[in-house]
């Protein structure tokens, strides 16, 4: 469910996504090293502050919503995993509820 959240950011922040890869049977290649990187920047917590909803497209928004609409992707079992991903995970769905919301008023 981590993951999840590790994809959707990566996402807004308009870095690459790799499709999940199958090597041998049992092993996988998915977009963990790229979230580490993204999430052990000195400066990601500024570019979660400096990220305001009218940066949320309509294409990001499109991007997002399959990982929005999981039953996994909520703060209180996200949070019970990694607990600072549970309140990444409550920004996420405030953003994009947000983007909902104006997108219907326009």
């Amino acid at each position: 469910a981590t993951k999840m959240v590790f994809d959707v950011l990566l996402i807004l922040m308009d870095r690459p996504i790799r499709p999940v890869e199958v090597l041998d049977g049992r092993t996988y290649r998915d977009t963990f090293t790229e979230s580490l990187a993204l999430i052990s920047d000195i400066d990601f917590p500024d570019m979660l502050l400096e990220y305001t909803q009218e940066m949320m497209t309509l294409e990001t928004a499109e991007l997002i919503a399959p990982y929005l609409e999981h039953r996994d992707f909520s703060p209180a079992k996200i949070g019970a995993l990694l607990g600072p991903a549970g309140e990444v995970t409550a920004w996420i769905l405030a953003l994009a509820r947000y983007r909902e919301i104006a997108g219907a008023v326009v």
